[in-house]
C-alpha cells in the first residue's frame, strides 16, 4: 500500500486480493529480470519491492482476519440477544 488515502478503501477481502496480484507481480518480475535489476523509473530492486509487498500482503491479511473476528463476534452478539 503505497499511497495512505487509498488504504481504508474497499472491503478487506478486495484489499488482500489487490495485495495478492501485486505479491504475484512482484515475484514474477523478479524471477524474470533478476531480484537485482529494478525498473528503470525506480531505484529499488526486485528483490526490496518483493518484500515490500509481502508486508502489504501480511497487513491486508491482518485486516481481513480482524474483520471476520469482529463481524463473527457481532453475529453472535445480535444471535445472543
Amino acid at each position: 500500500m503505497s499511497d495512505l488515502k487509498y488504504k481504508y478503501i474497499g472491503a478487506p477481502s478486495i484489499c488482500l486480493i489487490e495485495e495478492c496480484g501485486e505479491l504475484i507481480q512482484a515475484i514474477a518480475k523478479g524471477e524474470r529480470f533478476g531480484w537485482y535489476n529494478h525498473h528503470p523509473d525506480r531505484s529499488f530492486t526486485n528483490l526490496y519491492e518483493l518484500q515490500a509487498e509481502w508486508k502489504d500482503v501480511k497487513e491486508a491479511y491482518d485486516k481481513l482476519i480482524n474483520s471476520i473476528v469482529a463481524n463473527t463476534a457481532l453475529h453472535v452478539d445480535k444471535k445472543g440477544k
